[in-house]
């Protein structure tokens, strides 16, 4: 069979059609359009206090949103990462009423039976660290993912996490599970920080999904 190369005066332009593997679409607005994750917004911390996503990226435009942080690294041993938050952009953030249920591994269990977890009424969204505190040092670091619904309506707002890391103790750690903030309060700002110091580096980008 005769392999024919395409050059560069003959390649391909236009719109791919989805039944020969294109999108169908031509501009990153109808891309969004097809349920893909869209990247709003990516940062990467520096010694940083805190990391925010704001109003200019939270809007009625997506239902869904997943937060993606690679490579966390806190500035101080032995911490936690939660997520706070706020209706009024980052004036304030809500620092009551997430209710959670989390799931906790540790590669130093005894045996393979063995499953922590974490339930009830909390200050915050936390996402990484709550019975395995993360580890500052070495090379410690946390990766994971968080799903979020609902912010932008009345009601309540889920989230959805998974985490792997290693601990402060020097062993791998997953976390898993959810926590909810029953309220009214339409979200436009999202914060994540740690229960002491500050977020060393690491990468932490936005998706939204139209659903």
């Amino acid at each position: 069979m005769a392999i024919t190369r395409i050059g560069g005066a003959n390649a391909i332009s236009g719109t791919i059609p989805v039944s020969v593997g294109g999108t169908g679409v031509t501009t990153s607005a109808n891309l969004a359009n097809t349920g893909n994750l869209v990247l709003l917004s990516s940062q990467t911390a520096s010694n940083d206090a805190s990391l925010s996503f704001d109003s200019s990226v939270i809007t009625d435009t997506y239902s869904y949103y997943r937060m993606v942080y690679v490579t966390f690294i806190p500035s101080v041993d032995g911490v936690n990462a939660r997520i706070h938050v706020s209706s009024d952009n980052g004036s304030s953030y809500e620092t009551s009423g997430y209710g959670r249920t989390q799931f906790y591994a540790s590669r130093d269990d005894a045996n393979d039976s063995d499953l922590h977890y974490k339930t009830g009424e909390v200050a915050n969204g936390i996402i990484a660290g709550a019975n395995f505190s993360i580890g500052g040092l070495n090379r410690e670091n946390a990766s994971g993912f968080v799903d979020m619904f609902s912010l932008r309506t009345v009601k309540g707002k889920s989230f959805i996490f998974q985490s792997s890391y290693e601990s402060n103790g020097g062993h791998g750690i997953y976390n898993g599970g959810q926590f909810y903030w029953d309220d009214a309060s339409i979200i436009n700002n999202i914060r994540i920080s740690l229960s002491s110091g500050n977020i060393e580096s690491g990468t932490f980008s936005l998706y939204g999904v139209k659903i």
